[in-house]
């Protein structure tokens, strides 16, 4: 496993942090940062950058070894005739090489006396320019510190990775790709230290708990840290006494106490070692995440399980002084419990099963409920879904059974543990434990919670949607309660959208105090934007987030599917650049927090991507989108996804592996209209690509009704105006995107139906200023596609050569930033035809009066390739001299500039 190393572009930053800092400091830099966090490799890039500019690095390393040797740590930078006597020979050698070198001084704490006085002198005396690392000014030696407060020396933080060049690095390290989650847990372990996360990383795999799966390197268990990281870490616990690291061990695993649970006498020398650290707000947490694993090397496993104790303890009686935390802090007091096999009541097994659950950690949410069902067995002897007679799982207790032996917190651990074995790919277990808990329900709540667990397995896992449709029919048979009843409506609608039959209908829930009415209203949200009208869909979101931070919290499935109905509602808007960026931001927000939702983030923008600008980038976040759904799919998105991959790829090219991501689509998902949607625009794309457009137009058209009758509604305003694209003019499709507008409104169909009726109306300077909207929007497939229309169908649009060859220069504009758009206006002759990126370049250059000469060195080519690339620009083009390519790009210098 290589080293990390910082990545370029932070070394760039961190360089350009140090030459600000040498221009306020006489030259001196101080780097700081914890062990490992790159700060040694900044001194090789600046080593590098000296000798590229004429200079002599002259590179100074500090160790526990060298700081028994006085000067031994300048040997390395002394020629052999050099020799290093005194701090004065030293100091006197190296200032007859000030103007031409440069000082690296790496862990300048740890350096002898004597190299000490040697580098102050030559910074304070000889002014020579130096750049050293330790890690705080406080661990300095007083010599180094005194530059500091001179003001000689300026400090730079060298701060650790961001989260994408890290999560680069693990990959690399593993060989393999990683799943979301167990990216979240190392990088939030790391906090950005490339050593750490390559320490993790190795004892994690070491021992067990890291392991590579089908969907990627996957973490079963707790993180572990090598001993070389338990001992880096643990250095601070060296001076502490048995009781002090007993203290520390409490605090490192519950993650944070009040300060009146550490008594004073603990609590003061944890403060000034700095293993503790102040929240402010009457609170203290571990300084360093890992500080459990460095104690943990330190005691045995009988006082470990007995500190692990005390800190459950702590943290109940946390809960009870901290009424506004009591939920949060006992959920972490039953998360250590269970790890380390304390008793814990049925209770709060379910509830932190539950929490789990919706938190997106069904490993641990199993675990809980298995734990709940173990105590059920303990008290009645029966496992919990076990077969009583042909077959039919276990029912209620019986009569005689103890007292308290309700039935329902028993219905609750089988249906926890189905869904947490439904989100880990163990369908049979999911089922045998759903069914059971459906079988066993008596009561309304308990029958419609159990049939919307159920449902949403057979469904998401299963993706069987009839299925789930079939159950929650079935029990709206057996409950009478109105709320009952609108729970398992709401889920219907649902699973009707997904199985392509449109007309359920249920009404949004009323007061909203539960997660299921907070799913409901999601639900409805969502169900809002697929149908139209678009203002409906706005009020529910908008509901949606004036719900109380408590439901919200306890609904956090029902928050994610909301935040994607709400950027779905911003892309009907038509704002591509504004969803591109929504999308963008939860991707990256994702990584840290709920890495189970960062496919269905990428599923979405891939579906924008595809529908408004490059189909290459499009393919590219759908195969990120097929990788993690294959981990998690919360929302049922994987055979959407798959589709989605195919489309793509098909739109870029990549017609070997469209064939193969449509052969991972199971059959089952073929009426989802999200995938039909992709099936039939990639068929119609298909026929096109082998010039059938008459048969293209038929599958899109076809398609377009099928949404309108599967009502989504915006789906089916895509595909006719993909019609209206690949004709120039389809007044078939201009109905269906009619009707589609009166449903549903929206700035996206708007603007769709407006390039439809000047298509059919022939209307030249509309489309182009349609055209010009829809670049300003982000639609820029839409456009390019518009300006290719009416340069090839100039004729039948009234318009002259100069203004199709202008719109021809538009489009390659467009071509040019997205090579990979999917366009419908394919090429039908040399002239007309798009301009290859490289062509479009030097066809602007040109146009601003540059001679193939300057162009070739611009271009980094020979004068002969630019002509030649020039010559197919005018064929292209239909002009013959620079005076009519002039003519041509008369408009377009501001677009040179400003397209996206």
């Amino acid at each position: 496993m290589n080293r990390p190393a910082v990545t370029s572009d932070d070394a760039a930053r961190v360089l350009a942090a140090v030459d600000g800092a040498a221009a306020d400091a006489s030259g001196a830099v101080l780097l700081t940062g914890p062990h490992g966090i790159g700060k040694s490799h900044v001194l090789r890039e600046l080593a590098a950058r000296a000798v590229a500019e004429g200079l002599e690095p002259l590179r100074v390393s500090g160790s526990p070894a060298a700081a028994s040797v006085p000067l031994g740590a300048f040997a390395s930078v002394l020629r052999e005739n050099e020799g290093a006597q005194t701090p004065n020979t030293v100091i006197g050698t190296l200032t007859r090489r000030r103007s031409r070198a440069l000082l690296l001084v790496d862990a300048a704490d740890l350096l002898d006396e004597s190299s000490q006085l040697v580098v102050g002198h030559l910074v304070r005396s000889a002014g020579m320019r130096a750049v050293l690392t330790a890690r705080s000014v406080g661990d300095c030696p007083a010599e180094l510190r005194s530059l500091y407060d001179a003001g000689l020396m300026a400090e730079v933080v060298v701060e650790g990775l961001a989260d994408g060049p890290l999560s680069e690095a693990i990959a690399s390290w593993l060989g393999g790709p990683v799943t979301p989650g167990t990216l979240r847990a190392v990088l939030g372990a790391a906090d950005g230290n490339p050593l750490v996360a390559r320490e993790l990383v190795a004892g994690t795999v070491a021992s067990g708990s890291l392991r590579e799966t089908p969907h990627g390197w996957e973490l079963d268990g707790p993180i572990a840290a090598t001993p070389r990281l338990s001992q880096l870490i643990g250095a601070h616990l060296d001076a502490l006494g048995p009781d002090e690291l007993d203290a520390a061990a409490v605090v490192a695993l519950a993650g944070s106490l009040p300060e009146s649970a550490v008594p004073d006498a603990h609590r003061r020398p944890l403060l000034r070692a700095g293993i503790v650290t102040q929240d402010g707000d009457g609170w203290i947490r571990s300084s360093q995440p890992l500080l459990a694993e460095a104690v943990r090397a330190r005691m045995v496993d009988a006082h470990w399980r007995d500190l692990a104790r005390d800190a459950v303890a702590a943290l109940d009686r946390a809960g009870t002084d901290w009424p506004e935390r009591a939920r949060e802090v006992t959920r972490r007091g039953s998360v250590i419990a269970l790890e380390h096999g304390l008793p814990l009541d049925q209770a709060r097994c379910l509830d932190l099963a539950a929490h789990a659950l919706g938190a997106g950690d069904p490993a641990l949410a199993l675990r809980a409920a298995d734990a709940a069902a173990d105590s059920a067995v303990h008290r009645t002897g029966t496992r919990l879904g076990q077969a009583t007679d042909a077959g039919a799982p276990a029912g209620p207790p019986a009569a005689n059974a103890p007292a308290g032996d309700a039935a329902a917190p028993d219905v609750q651990a089988l249906r926890l543990r189905g869904l947490a074995a439904s989100a880990l790919g163990r369908a049979d277990d999911a089922e045998a434990d759903l069914r059971g808990a459906l079988a066993a329900s008596t009561t309304d709540p308990e029958i419609t919670a159990s049939a919307l667990g159920l449902a949403g397995h057979l469904g998401l896992a299963a993706r069987d949607a009839p299925a789930a449709l079939s159950v929650l029919a079935a029990a709206q048979e057996r409950v009478t309660d109105a709320e009952s009843r609108g729970h398992l409506e709401r889920a219907a609608v649902r699973w009707a959208s997904v199985a392509g039959a449109g007309g359920a209908e249920a009404a949004a829930p009323g007061e909203v105090t539960e997660a299921e009415a907070a799913m409901g209203l999601a639900t409805m949200a969502t169900a809002a934007v697929i149908s139209g009208p678009l203002s409906h869909a706005d009020a529910l979101v908008r509901r949606f987030r004036a719900l109380p931070p408590s439901v919200v919290a306890e609904a956090p499935a029902a928050a994610a599917l909301t935040e994607l109905a709400s950027i779905m509602a911003l892309s009907y808007s038509g704002d591509v650049r504004a969803t591109r960026a929504r999308l963008t931001a939860q991707i990256d927000l994702s990584v840290r927090h709920a890495p189970e939702t960062s496919g269905a983030w990428e599923y979405a923008l891939g579906i924008v991507e595809l529908f408004a600008a490059d189909a290459g980038d499009a393919h590219q976040r759908a195969c990120d989108a097929v990788q993690h759904l294959s981990w998690r799919d919360p929302m049922g998105l994987l055979p959407a996804a798959s589709a989605l991959r195919g489309a793509a790829a098909a739109g870029a090219g990549l017609d070997l592996e469209a064939a193969e991501a449509w052969r991972e689509v199971p059959d089952e998902a073929a009426t989802d209209p999200k995938v039909a949607v992709l099936r039939h625009w990639a068929e119609a794309w298909g026929a096109a690509a082998e010039r059938r457009r008459t048969e293209a137009g038929e599958r899109l058209r076809e398609g377009a009704q099928a949404m309108m009758a599967a009502q989504h509604t915006y789906f089916a305003g895509k595909l006719a105006h993909c019609a209206i694209r690949l004709s120039g003019r389809d007044d078939e499709a201009l109905s269906v995107l009619a009707e589609a507008h009166t449903l549903a409104g929206g700035g996206l169909l708007t603007v769709m139906l407006e390039h439809g009726q000047a298509s059919s109306a022939g209307d030249a300077s509309r489309l182009d200023a349609i055209a010009e909207d829809m670049v300003e929007l982000g639609a820029v497939v839409s456009a390019a596609d518009t300006w290719l229309a009416l340069t090839q169908q100039r004729e039948r649009f009234g318009a002259s050569e100069l203004d199709a060859r202008r719109w021809q220069v538009k489009a390659s504009a467009l071509r040019a930033e997205h090579p990979s758009m999917a366009l419908w206006q394919h090429e039908q002759s040399a002239t007309g035809a798009l301009l290859s990126k490289r062509e479009y370049e030097v066809a602007s250059l040109a146009a601003q009066r540059l001679s193939a000469k300057e162009i070739a060195a611009v271009g980094g080519v020979s004068p002969h390739t630019v002509t030649n690339q020039l010559s197919s620009a005018f064929r292209k083009l239909g002009v013959s001299s620079r005076t009519e390519l002039r003519e041509v790009w008369a408009e377009n210098g501001r677009r040179d500039r400003d397209y996206p």
